[in-house]
C-alpha cells in the first residue's frame, strides 16, 4: 500500500510538472494543446513507471534504446590516460617538453617510487607537479590525481576538488613591470605557502595517504556505460577511474563524458 501511494504521489508530480511545461509553453506562443485524454495517459504511464508494474516503457523505442546504450562498453577513446611516474621517470629532470610542462588531465604517481626520492628531489618535483595542477586548474580541464604502487595498481585516487586551495599560491608568475618586482614574492616565499595546501601535504607521503583518505571506487576497463554511470551516481564521484585485467591503471573518465555519451547517443 505505501508503494502504491507513493507512486501515486510521484506520478502526480511528475504529470503536474509536465502541465506545467506545456502550459508555459502556450504562453509563449506554442501551438501546443492539452486534452483531459493526454493528461490521463500521462497519469497512468508515470504511475506505471514508477509503481514498477512496468519494466520497460517502449513509447517511440526508448526503451531498446536505453537498454543497447546501457549495454556498450565505455570506448577507450574517450579515456584520459596518464602515464604513471615511476623512479626512472621521477629521478629525471622534468622539462616543458617531458611531462609537467603542459597542463596534465590526470596525474598518475608510482608512491613506492616516491618514497625512494630524497626531500630536494620530492620538493623539486612537487612544485613541478603543483605548477602542472596549477595550469590544469585554471584551464578547467583537471581532472586529479592517481597514486600507485610500483605494479601501477591504483592505491588512491584524488579529484581536483581536493587541490583547489592550490590557485591561491602564485606559482606562475604575471608579467610585471620592472617597478613593481620588489613586490613579486620570491622562490622560497611561494614554497612557504606551497607547503601549506592539500597537494603539498599529500605528497610528503602519497602512498600513505592515498591508503588513508583518497577514493578506493574502481572498475575494470570492459565495464558498461551503465555501470560506470550507476558507480559515479551512488558514490557522487567526477571521475571513474578504469583498471584492466590485472588491476593496473588503465585510464579514467569524467562523469561529464558518461552523460554525454548517454544523451548523445539517446537524441541520435
Amino acid at each position: 500500500m505505501a508503494a502504491d501511494i507513493t507512486a501515486i504521489a510521484l506520478s502526480l508530480a511528475a504529470t503536474f510538472i509536465v502541465l506545467a511545461a506545456l502550459s508555459f509553453m502556450r504562453r509563449l506562443g506554442s501551438d501546443v494543446t492539452i486534452s483531459s485524454a493526454s493528461i490521463f495517459a500521462a497519469l497512468l504511464v508515470f504511475y506505471l513507471v514508477f509503481s514498477g508494474l512496468v519494466e520497460e516503457f517502449d513509447a517511440f523505442g526508448v526503451s531498446a534504446r536505453l537498454k543497447s546504450i546501457s549495454e556498450q562498453k565505455i570506448a577507450t577513446s574517450s579515456l584520459e590516460h596518464a602515464e604513471v611516474l615511476g623512479k626512472d621517470a621521477l629521478n629525471k629532470p622534468l622539462t616543458l617538453d617531458i611531462t609537467f610542462g603542459k597542463p596534465q588531465r590526470v596525474i598518475a604517481i608510482d608512491g613506492d617510487a616516491w618514497s625512494s626520492l630524497n626531500e630536494q628531489q620530492q620538493e623539486d618535483r612537487t612544485k613541478e607537479i603543483a605548477v602542472s595542477v596549477f595550469q590544469s586548474l585554471l584551464s578547467g580541464g583537471f581532472l586529479g590525481i592517481l597514486v600507485t604502487d610500483s605494479e601501477k595498481r591504483p592505491i588512491g585516487f584524488y579529484e581536483a576538488s581536493f587541490f583547489l586551495d592550490t590557485l591561491r599560491v602564485p606559482l606562475v608568475r604575471p608579467a610585471l613591470s620592472s617597478d613593481l618586482t620588489d613586490h613579486t614574492l620570491t622562490g622560497k616565499e611561494i614554497w612557504a605557502r606551497l607547503k601549506q595546501t592539500n597537494l603539498a601535504q599529500t605528497l610528503k607521503s602519497p602512498k600513505n595517504r592515498a591508503e588513508a583518505e583518497a577514493n578506493k571506487i574502481w572498475l575494470r576497463k570492459s565495464t558498461s556505460i551503465a555501470e560506470a554511470f550507476e558507480t559515479v551516481r551512488n558514490n557522487k564521484l567526477d571521475v571513474l577511474v578504469l583498471v584492466d585485467e590485472d588491476d593496473r591503471y588503465f585510464g579514467a573518465i569524467p562523469r561529464k563524458t558518461i552523460v554525454d555519451r548517454i544523451l548523445g547517443e539517446l537524441i541520435q
